[in-house]
């Protein structure tokens, strides 16, 4: 039989740049789980229940947000390697 790890650090699930942070926030946690959309879902999984979150949120004001976002969520993505997410 293997052995169960034990993590002591946080482990980055997902990384997104959403304009709308409280409403994609939003449809992470509670959106039903047949609903066709790129959703954690995470209300509707009852194996995530008993699971604590951290939510962190870096702010970009810039009138270039279509171009500077996506080039630091491809930094991010490849420097804390998000269990999901869009490639």
């Amino acid at each position: 039989m293997g052995s169960i790890i034990e993590l002591n650090e946080w482990i980055p699930i997902y990384l997104g740049k959403s304009r709308n942070i409280e409403k994609r926030i939003y449809e992470h946690i509670f959106i039903d789980l047949h609903r066709n959309t790129f959703a954690l879902k995470l209300n509707c999984r009852e194996n995530m229940h008993d699971k604590n979150f951290r939510l962190s949120v870096l702010k970009i004001e810039t009138a270039n947000y279509d171009w500077v976002v996506p080039k630091l969520e491809r930094y991010f993505r490849d420097k804390l390697n998000p269990l999901i997410g869009k490639q």
